[in-house]
């Protein structure tokens, strides 16, 4: 049986979205979407549910609203231009090849920075949960923003036994885009200078079986 490496490997696109569209998505969701604390945990865990924690993560979440206020056509632009991406990398020959059918979940601008002393990050965790949609997630994205405007931050995997740093030939850069399985053990180093902006959201399909 032929094994496919990227199953446990995440998969970059350098180049996403140009700096200035980065900008612009920035400035939308900071205008336009509706705010809430980042927690952990899953609605379907009847022990501890979701929680906040800031010593485990502490991150501001932006999701768009609905119905067609201001930007909206801006806003549906570049999460197409998005998903199309996903979905053509997904079926390439290489990609995942994970059955997909769209996602359930809107994307998130994900805001990490110090406050009061607790530095922004997300320890490790896995993108999928106990209940749908959270169980249904198989490909993870996040496009990094603002990368370079800040110190630390790093997204970080753990695919075998120890941590591994994201790289790729040439230099991560603002706009590119990394996509990888939803059940890959990752996280987000503390932020210690500055604010990490991301983009980030999941495609969903049939659970794994």
């Amino acid at each position: 049986m032929r094994t496919n490496p990227y199953l446990v490997l995440p998969y970059v696109e350098s180049n996403m979205f140009p700096p200035e569209m980065c900008d612009k998505i920035i400035s939308h969701g900071l205008k336009h979407w509706r705010e809430h604390e980042g927690k952990i945990g899953d609605e379907g865990d009847l022990v501890n549910g979701i929680y906040k924690n800031i010593e485990y993560r502490q991150a501001l979440c932006r999701e768009p609203g609905h119905g067609h206020g201001e930007g909206n056509d801006f806003e549906n632009n570049f999460i197409k231009t998005l998903l199309d991406r996903i979905f053509e990398h997904n079926n390439s020959e290489h990609g995942y090849n994970f059955d997909l059918f769209g996602p359930h979940e809107a994307p998130m601008l994900l805001e990490y920075k110090n406050v009061d002393g607790h530095p922004g990050q997300y320890k490790a965790h896995l993108d999928i949960g106990k209940t749908f949609p959270t169980s249904n997630r198989k490909l993870s994205y996040s496009v990094h923003l603002n990368y370079g405007e800040y110190e630390g931050g790093e997204l970080e995997f753990r695919p075998w036994e120890d941590w591994t740093p994201l790289s790729i030939e040439g230099k991560l850069q603002k706009g590119m885009m990394v996509l990888f399985p939803s059940y890959l053990l990752h996280r987000v180093t503390p932020v210690t200078k500055g604010i990490r902006y991301s983009l980030t959201g999941w495609v969903h399909g049939d659970a794994f079986q």
